[in-house]
């Protein structure tokens, strides 16, 4: 089952004292499939928070339509199986991080065990990636596939001594290909982190 799924969803906006309409979201079509993390991206005005209440029943569809679990985004039994995070959230400077998570958890109706099993760190990770640009979906698809470069192949040999590098540059100029760069992988900082506070934690034994 899809866990959303939009078809030929369009939103238009009149211009107030113009006569004139704006298209915020058009023609819309996407399905996101139950357990995938989808990614909506686009520069501001693209469309993104519009679709997003559309998908949410606050914003009513000038034509289309918006499903969540095969039930019209519309109903009121729709937005149970929603969580929404606004863009500028409010916090209760009282309640800790756990405590705001409780709170909203009941609001929901969630209880116990299934309360708790729910306040874990999910991993930011997106299947899919659509992106957005003046009401229009542009791209879509692997998150791999969308930021890889097509016509490059990229090798990663550890512990190569210099003379195997320059075989390789050989082989690749007589091959006719062209060598565009020759560096060093990094990792990301949050990699380096934790090896370094790991390592500082537990020493290698002497």
């Amino acid at each position: 089952m899809n866990a959303v799924s939009l078809q030929n969803l369009t939103r238009v906006f009149p211009v107030p004292f113009r006569r004139e309409r704006l298209v915020a979201v058009r023609d819309l079509s996407l399905e996101v499939p139950e357990g995938e993390v989808y990614g909506l991206l686009g520069p501001n005005g693209s469309g993104k928070s519009t679709t997003l209440k559309m998908l949410l029943g606050l914003v009513t569809p000038t034509s289309g339509t918006a499903h969540v679990f095969g039930q019209d985004s519309r109903a009121f039994a729709a937005r149970s199986e929603v969580g929404f995070l606004p863009e500028n959230p409010y916090f209760y400077k009282f309640l800790t991080g756990a405590e705001t998570l409780r709170f909203y958890g009941k609001l929901c109706g969630l209880r116990g065990v299934k309360l708790e099993a729910r306040l874990e760190q999910v991993q930011e990770v997106c299947d899919r990636v659509g992106i957005m640009a003046r009401g229009r979906l542009l791209r879509e698809g692997n998150l791999d596939e969308l930021v890889s470069v097509d016509s490059q192949t990229q090798f990663v040999v550890e512990n190569a001594p210099p003379e195997l590098a320059a075989q390789i540059e050989a082989l690749v100029a007589k091959s006719g290909a062209q060598l565009v760069e020759t560096r060093r992988p990094q990792r990301t900082l949050e990699r380096v982190f934790l090896e370094v506070t790991q390592t500082a934690e537990n020493p290698p034994q002497s």
